[in-house]
């Protein structure tokens, strides 16, 4: 799987004016617009992809969020990317669950990236585990693939401040706890993620209901993540900014 980021959706490129994404976007709604597709599953799912792209690009907070992911973002820089004549969202019949198991990998292949560059400090730490527990809490267990560590202990998996705290025990004599490290639990997730990945992955025309429900959370979880990516390599002492939530049932005190 290619990743195609927003740009390359809309088919515009990174220097796009304002006038010229809001073109894009209304010549791609004038062909995917479901009500113009008699509402079909295909075209439904295209527009939900090109309408998340362009509430991004046309708001200028967000899209400088964005540009400010695509730049750091060394994950992306490492991967070569799409030639000119793909940058545009492919016909609808070939939009699939592949294109958000694809936001999804790729994410965790950039926050990987960033914990192989060693010591973090406490706030970037927890923007990593606002990132993972966002997943853990809105994908992976509804999709059946829970914390079972934090379950059988009857501790909260969505709270990442609950893990800030767990890790900073973990090296004391005689404490015992799921985790130990930062490390230990991201790749727990990944282990997790890739047997979700594995058993949802479907070929052409075969849409995994499973998948189809989770289609919001996995949206906000991309949007999250670029949201706090973006900012890891901030100063310590510098204020991160919180995300705001397009959908209002996924915010939760701990983000």
């Amino acid at each position: 799987m290619v990743y195609k980021n927003h740009y390359q959706i809309l088919g515009v490129t990174h220097q796009a004016p304002p006038e010229e994404i809001r073109e894009a976007f209304r010549r791609l709604s004038m062909n995917h617009h479901p009500d113009r597709n008699d509402n079909s599953r295909a075209s439904n799912e295209v527009y939900r992809i090109i309408l998340n792209a362009y509430k991004v690009l046309s708001s200028s907070d967000l899209r400088k969020e964005y540009d400010r992911f695509l730049e750091t973002s060394s994950w992306l820089r490492s991967r070569s990317v799409p030639s000119p004549s793909d940058r545009t969202l492919k016909p609808p019949k070939t939009i699939e669950t592949a294109y958000y198991l694809e936001q999804i990998n790729m994410i965790l292949w950039e926050v990987e990236d960033f914990l192989d560059r060693g010591i973090i400090s406490r706030q970037q730490m927890r923007i990593v585990l606002i990132i993972l527990t966002f997943l853990d809490r809105w994908i992976l267990h509804p999709a059946g693939f829970p914390d079972y560590f934090m379950e059988a202990r009857r501790l909260n998996s969505a709270d990442p401040r609950l893990y800030i705290d767990l890790l900073s025990k973990a090296s004391r004599p005689g404490v015992h706890l799921p985790y130990t490290t930062l490390d230990e639990y991201f790749y727990d997730v990944r282990r997790r993620c890739d047997r979700f990945i594995d058993r949802f992955a479907s070929g052409p025309g075969r849409e995994n209901p499973a998948v189809e429900s989770l289609k919001e959370s996995i949206l906000e979880f991309s949007n999250l993540s670029v949201h706090y990516l973006g900012v890891l390599n901030l100063d310590e002492h510098e204020e991160v900014p919180r995300y705001n939530f397009e959908n209002s049932r996924f915010d939760y005190k701990g983000y």
